[in-house]
């Protein structure tokens, strides 16, 4: 098989499973169960309550964020299928470039620059530039991420990983101990103190 006709049936096979090279938006089921609520709300699978509920809490930039579910869709598909060969590296890829895209738009097109969901969003876009190898810009937007919600243990966790990956336990600590001082009850962020001190 020539390796134009194996891409062509990857996608083919990828398209069944919802993630697909011209969206990558939530489909299925399964794919909502992965995402946080409101993802499956704004797309038009909720009811007339659950739709207030959400404008309410998020606000006139509720319009655009199934922007940010798709970006959230995109990376499950990175973390849940390992690429086996140079064709599923490029669609690996395309995914996470995919992410950065989507969350591009959220920066951009958001109007609420204090909008509750950007510690989440900066860490998404994070983990993307992580992934992809772009240390610089991961650790940008690790730092955005905290200094938009100090009280946010997901992304100094994610950060002090990060830094452990990096080979640098001291700054991986740092962070551990910056989290603390907004949130010293966090069992994760004392969990992950107590492995960095061994």
């Amino acid at each position: 098989m020539t390796k134009k006709l194996t891409l062509i049936f990857l996608l083919i096979e990828l398209s069944t499973l919802s993630f697909n090279a011209s969206s990558f938006f939530p489909e299925t089921d399964k794919d909502f169960s992965l995402l946080p609520s409101f993802c499956k709300v704004r797309a038009g699978r909720g009811t007339a309550a659950e739709v207030t509920l959400w404008k309410n809490r998020l606000g006139s930039d509720y319009i655009h964020i199934h922007h940010f579910c798709a970006g959230l869709h995109s990376y499950n598909y990175t973390t849940m299928n390992f690429p086996k060969n140079n064709d599923e590296k490029a669609f690996h890829l395309h995914a996470l470039r995919s992410v950065l895209g989507e969350v591009n738009y959220m920066e951009s097109h958001v109007k609420n620059k204090h909008f509750v969901l950007f510690p989440s969003i900066y860490l998404l876009k994070a983990k993307a530039h992580a992934d992809l190898g772009q240390t610089a810009e991961a650790l940008v937007y690790f730092k955005k991420s905290i200094t938009a919600n100090k009280k946010f243990t997901r992304a100094y966790l994610a950060l002090s990983r990060y830094y452990q990956k990096l080979g640098d336990k001291a700054k991986a600590l740092a962070t551990i101990e910056q989290g603390l001082q907004y949130k010293p009850s966090s069992k994760g962020l004392n969990r992950q103190r107590t492995e960095l001190s061994q």
